[in-house]
């Protein structure tokens, strides 16, 4: 059963890209659920670091997840994304690696056509997230009563399964954790 989740941010600098700051919605909402879930939860966040890709092996090496999250929030950055999810691998090829964010949602038919990504979340991932994580966990996993999801199917054939649904009770979730990122180096001051 996966235990231990890194969250990674890839830095919007490589491949000669313009530096984008900002706080990544979709890990300070997610990293608070999976922490009630009991997971483990680290964040690498290579673009408010500016970490180069020797840094994120070492930090991946050194933290040990069993799952990797990579979100990214634009189009402009999915060569980032890519390289990040090969950087894992080439870590330890046994990290289940998961994409999210505005690119998988996006270009669905396109994301595991990388090897490197196992599987990706269309939509919010409040409650598909956990969902995928416990299903992984299991001996055989049967993702017919999941939906929001791409992953392969025995056969090696993408499978996208479209989302269904929203998150019905907001109030319900607990508060996004925006102390996961480093605010200073971000807004020039310091987080209440």
């Amino acid at each position: 059963t996966p235990r231990r989740f890194l969250f990674i941010v890839p830095n919007t600098r490589w491949f000669g890209k313009r530096c984008w700051m900002w706080f990544n919605p979709g890990v300070s909402l997610l990293a608070p659920i999976l922490k009630n879930e009991g997971f483990e939860v680290s964040v690498l966040e290579a673009n408010i670091d500016n970490l180069g890709p020797e840094d994120v092996k070492s930090r991946i090496r050194s933290f040990g997840p069993d799952v990797v999250g990579i979100s990214n929030m634009s189009l402009e950055y999915w060569r980032q994304l890519h390289y990040c999810a090969k950087l894992t691998k080439d870590v330890n090829p046994a990290i289940t690696v998961l994409a999210g964010g505005v690119q998988v949602a996006t270009v669905r038919e396109k994301i595991l056509e990388d090897p490197h990504i196992d599987y990706a979340i269309i939509g919010e991932g409040e409650a598909r997230l956990p969902q995928l994580l416990r299903l992984l966990g299991s001996c055989k996993p049967d993702f017919s009563k999941l939906n929001g999801i791409i992953y392969r199917a025995d056969d090696g054939s993408i499978v996208i399964k479209d989302p269904v649904g929203w998150v019905d009770d907001i109030d319900a979730l607990p508060l996004p954790d925006y102390r996961l990122f480093d605010y200073q180096k971000v807004m020039g001051t310091t987080l209440a």
